[in-house]
């Protein structure tokens, strides 16, 4: 699976899988807005990013019990929420609750403003009950010290979020980097993922997805 050319590398979203894990021995997932300006936000090529950090964690930790995933919501406005199809949102949510290689235990969404209750509008419809209950929603101004304590220790998260790792610019480009050694990797499960497609779909996967690919 190889991420598109979003042409300028500032478009890309902050992804981490983050090197310490859970109270519970579940590997964390971090992602956020690094530009928070809507017209730089493209929803499918951050899903790729997202997928290939998941992939890019099993790849380097195997197998384990389960993950957690911490999203921040600082700087999401509505104008993201209307650049996302709602195709595209039903094929994620299908992806993430039948097919995604991983055992997720929870979703920790920070930094929550009035803007989730219409982000909940358009993605509730896709959501199962057992996933949609996985979902815990930390408001901007929330002491996080129970999350502290239960679920991820300072130790395993950026400053941003009250931790003492390196802050997530350099989570992300450490992350970016790992990628980019499984370049090959992801070059030949996509060939593999086209291949196996019909000869009318194939022509036209093979068109999106060999576009002078890159991670940096």
């Amino acid at each position: 699976m190889t991420p598109v050319d979003m042409g300028n590398k500032e478009q890309y979203p902050e992804f981490a899988c983050l090197p310490e894990q859970s109270i519970q021995g579940y590997d964390l997932i971090y992602h956020r807005l690094h530009y928070t300006e809507p017209s730089k936000y493209f929803f499918e090529p951050g899903c790729k990013l997202l997928f290939m950090t998941v992939d890019a964690c099993l790849n380097k930790r195997g197998p384990k019990p389960g993950h957690i995933f911490l999203f921040d919501m600082q700087g999401v406005k509505l104008g993201h929420l209307t650049r996302v199809s709602l195709s595209s949102l039903r094929k994620f949510f299908q992806y993430v609750q039948e097919a995604m290689p991983v055992r997720m235990r929870e979703i920790h969404v920070f930094n929550t403003e009035p803007i989730v209750d219409k982000l909940l509008l358009l993605i509730r419809p896709f959501m199962d009950k057992k996933f949609f209950d996985m979902i815990k929603f930390h408001h901007k101004n929330a002491d996080l010290e129970n999350f502290y304590s239960t679920v991820a220790p300072r130790s395993t998260l950026p400053p941003d979020h009250g931790g003492t790792l390196p802050d997530t610019q350099t989570l992300h480009k450490k992350c970016m980097q790992n990628l980019k050694t499984l370049e090959p990797y992801f070059r030949s499960e996509e060939e593999q993922r086209i291949n196996a497609l019909p000869d009318k779909k194939r022509e036209k996967a093979m068109e999106r997805a060999f576009k002078n690919l890159e991670i940096d």
